[in-house]
């Protein structure tokens, strides 16, 4: 999507993914390269093709007018996200754990 909004940032991320974490991922043997490849050509239908509907379900249920309005609830509600989902959700599985841990206990 950055590529839709800002071209040559779009590009400049395409390039760093490219030549540092699929060329890493292939020489330390994670992926063959035909992974690399189907994971791009996969990630790249899905993001053409979700674009515009997802814009105009988010436009028609409000959410940007939300998003506008209140920056200061969605900029934390984004970090938070980008943050779990880099971590693997590590976390919030460690927190649903212990929660089923002491219903466990309570049982």
């Amino acid at each position: 999507m950055l590529l839709l909004v800002r071209p040559w940032a779009g590009a400049l991320i395409f390039v760093y993914a490219l030549a540092v974490v699929a060329l890493a991922r292939t020489f330390f043997l994670f992926h063959y390269p035909s992974d690399i490849i189907g994971g791009l050509l996969v990630g790249a239908a899905i993001g053409t093709l979700a674009t515009r509907p997802l814009g105009r379900c988010l436009e028609n249920r409000g959410v940007v007018a939300w998003a506008e309005a209140r920056p200061y609830l969605l900029y934390p509600a984004l970090f938070l996200m980008t943050l779990q989902i880099s971590t693997m959700f590590n976390s919030a599985r460690t927190l649903l754990s212990a929660f089923a841990d002491i219903a466990q206990a309570a049982a």
